[in-house]
């Protein structure tokens, strides 16, 4: 698996085009370590190629977002920390993320 991030409140990240290599500590610690500051973004990738992605919102909620480019939108809800963090660890099990619980298709 490999990670990206941006970090709004600190002003950096890992570009999503150079994603790095990480163990599911290492992206948790890294989540850990993001400010929460309104559109930061953390998102996950597996060998296969699928990406679940998570945006810090203004309100203080998160946005679970598993993108499918062949159908022009996403799989997505309005969450919390404790499910995002659930979520990544069930990505690293080999979950499919769009078989996540409460995930509506929305087109771009």
């Amino acid at each position: 698996m490999k990670y990206f991030y941006f970090d709004e409140g600190k002003e950096k990240g890992i570009d999503g085009s150079t994603s790095q290599a990480a163990t599911l500590d290492e992206v948790l610690a890294a989540w850990d370590a993001i400010s929460g500051a309104a559109h930061s973004f953390l998102g996950v990738v597996n060998d296969a190629g699928v990406t679940l992605q998570f945006m810090w919102e203004e309100d203080g909620s998160m946005v679970i977002d598993v993108p499918v480019p062949e159908r022009k939108g996403s799989w997505t809800k309005t969450t919390d920390v404790a499910e995002c963090k659930e979520a990544i660890a069930a990505f690293y099990d080999g979950v499919d993320p769009t078989q996540l619980p409460g995930l509506t298709f929305e087109t771009w």
